[in-house]
């Protein structure tokens, strides 16, 4: 038989040991989908802001600024509302990321996942399907450890 004393150490123990802890502030990130879309969804026509960033972001990517790029595209990413053009926006941002990654930072497997990830987001989009089919045969010989960094297709934006 345990004293009051006994007890009530206890008690505190048992209290202190199975105390939730306090949880942080939930971050608040865009809803993800667990599959891709379907290859024939198509992008609705963009606005002339998002036009005005594809463009901006298509002639530093042209140019080889694969960071400032992605810079240009992400900043108009976060506040993009339709669902499609937040899609092309991010395959286009990671597609530059990877590339900065293998360019700048000499990283090819991180360059291969990002290219991998961005392209899977391209699917489907036409007003980059030829864009697209250019870097899957860059992600190809990057995968492989032969990518000359001057086969990168254009955007031509």
């Amino acid at each position: 038989m345990m004293s009051v004393t006994s007890l009530a150490s206890l008690e505190i123990v048992v209290i202190r040991f199975y105390a939730p802890r306090r949880l942080k502030a939930p971050r608040v990130m865009p809803k993800r989908r667990p599959f891709l879309k379907p290859a024939t969804t198509l992008m609705p026509p963009m606005h002339e802001s998002l036009r005005e960033a594809f463009t901006h972001g298509a002639h530093l990517f042209d140019q080889g600024a694969f960071f400032e790029a992605h810079e240009v595209w992400e900043e108009r990413w976060r506040v993009e509302t339709d669902e499609t053009s937040r899609r092309l926006l991010q395959g286009l941002i990671q597609i530059a990321a990877g590339l900065h990654k293998f360019v700048a930072v000499r990283d090819r497997p991180s360059a291969s996942r990002l290219l991998a990830k961005g392209l899977a987001k391209l699917d489907g989009c036409a007003e980059v399907a030829e864009f697209r089919v250019g870097m899957v045969a860059c992600a190809k010989a990057l995968a492989l450890g032969h990518l000359d960094p001057s086969t990168i297709p254009r955007l031509g934006a």
